[in-house]
């Protein structure tokens, strides 16, 4: 979805007894253009990851979403065909996972390109214990990109699962250029376990709201004073 509009909306759903326990792990991975040996086709080293960031979304019945992201810059020696694979983090899920549980996931992300270069397509997927689905998938350009999906869970319980985010970007380059892939902690990033990525504010205003309402039911509930 190019352009779409960020929502700061927190929407944890309540899925099964589970907890997401973060693996603070970011990987770049880059194939090599023009063939699986280099030759005048090589790209430049591997970038380092930048601006990781994990954070929790909040708990609802024992589940806590996780919101993470990572950034890069990537500069090319010379043309030719290629993808990015960006590992967004990951993270362990203690507990069970039903079989047909419905796991909605949200993005949000920049990809930007000097020169020549040009974004093809891009695919974000999610893995759990293995098994791959796509949440969602773009076609050429740049720009901002930010939606929804879901990961189903199979036909049988997942137990003690890892899931693993991906974000693959295919591009082209007639000669050394730069593929950048920006994402913001404040408003950017893959959450699981929600249906829009939230912004540090909303997260204030929810458990607010939340301790409120709380407060006012403890203050109905408490016995009057006799006297």
């Amino acid at each position: 979805m190019r352009g779409s509009t960020r929502v700061a909306a927190l929407a944890i759903v309540p899925l099964a007894a589970v907890t997401l326990v973060n693996t603070a792990r970011a990987q770049v991975v880059f194939s090599v253009p023009g063939g699986s040996s280099g030759g005048t086709n090589t790209f430049g080293p591997p970038p380092t990851p930048t601006n990781f960031f994990s954070s929790a979304l909040g708990s609802l019945n024992n589940i806590t979403g996780e919101k993470q992201g990572v950034s890069f810059a990537f500069s090319t020696y010379s043309g030719g065909a290629g993808t990015a694979r960006a590992f967004l983090g990951g993270g362990s899920v203690t507990g069970t996972l039903p079989a047909n549980t419905v796991i909605p996931v949200a993005y949000s992300f920049t990809l930007g390109a000097t020169g020549g270069l040009t974004v093809s397509s891009w695919t974000l997927t999610l893995s759990i214990n293995g098994a791959t689905q796509t949440i969602a998938a773009g076609g050429a350009g740049t720009g901002v990109f930010a939606g929804s999906g879901n990961y189903t869970v199979g036909g049988s319980p997942v137990v003690g699962s890892f899931f693993d985010p991906q974000l693959a970007i295919n591009f082209t380059t007639p000669s050394g250029e730069a593929l950048t892939l920006t994402m913001d902690s404040n408003t950017d990033g893959f959450a699981i376990n929600a249906t829009a990525i939230p912004e540090p504010t909303t997260y204030a205003a929810v458990f607010g709201v939340g301790a409120l309402g709380i407060a006012l039911i403890r203050r109905w509930r408490r016995p009057l004073a006799v006297g």
